[in-house]
C-alpha cells in the first residue's frame, strides 16, 4: 500500500466533483501550505475511503476547517514543492 499523494488528490477530486487546493495553510502549520479538498466533509471522508481501497492507497493523517457553508478536508504532509 501506497501513501496518497497530491496528484492522488488531485484525480480523486476530478473523479469526484471535489474543488482540489494545494495552497492551503491550516491551523497550527505557521504559514506553511498543503493539500486539501473542498466540500462536504462527510461526503469527502466517505467517498476518499472508497477511491483510497481501490487504488491501493493510505489516506495521510488529515485535519478539517470550516469553510462557510462547506469544509476543507486538508492532508499537513502532502504539500507542493
Amino acid at each position: 500500500m501506497e501513501q496518497m499523494v497530491a496528484n492522488d488528490v488531485r484525480n480523486f477530486c476530478s473523479e469526484n466533483g471535489y474543488d482540489y487546493r494545494d495552497d492551503y495553510s491550516g491551523r497550527g502549520m505557521y504559514g506553511a501550505e498543503c493539500v486539501g479538498i473542498v466540500g462536504n466533509a462527510d461526503d469527502i471522508l466517505f467517498n476518499l475511503g472508497g477511491f483510497a481501497e481501490q487504488n491501493d492507497l493510505e489516506i495521510p493523517n488529515w485535519d478539517r476547517d470550516s469553510m462557510g457553508l462547506s469544509s476543507i478536508i486538508y492532508f499537513p504532509s502532502i504539500t507542493i514543492n
